[in-house]
């Protein structure tokens, strides 16, 4: 099972996965990147829609079932000045596009962590993971 936590910048994601990692049985923590530079070398053009024919492999819609973390921009911003970022800096510019994006009805199941803790969060996780 992989279970692939997406969402904006300093929105918990690598919070959320090193706290989940240890619950669950031989797990490990991987880029997600790493694999959609794979399927973008492995699935032949023939293969792919013509929306999935770019050169971001976030295109291609084999991966597209995503549990996703979700914050308003505010929480986002604030977490980024807490984590030291530079305010202006590439995070801030990516977060109001990144925002509208995980808006998309493609990205089925949400978890809104503006007023989570990560133990919350993970717990939300592992009861989706646990119920399959």
């Amino acid at each position: 099972m992989i279970i692939m936590i997406n969402g904006a910048f300093d929105s918990g994601k690598t919070s959320s996965a090193e706290a989940l990692q240890p619950l669950i049985a031989n797990s490990m923590i991987y880029d997600p990147e790493e694999i959609g530079y794979m399927l973008r070398k492995l699935l032949p053009e023939s293969c792919r829609e013509e929306r999935e024919r770019t050169d971001d492999f976030q295109d291609i819609e084999l991966w597209k079932i995503l549990t996703v973390k979700t914050a308003k921009e505010e929480t986002i911003y604030h977490r980024l000045a807490k984590r030291g970022d530079e305010f202006g800096g590439w995070q801030y510019q990516q977060t109001p596009k990144c925002v509208e994006a995980f808006k998309n009805e493609q990205f089925q199941i949400r978890i809104d962590t503006d007023y989570l803790e990560t133990s919350e969060i993970i717990e939300l996780i592992l009861k989706m993971v646990l119920s399959k």
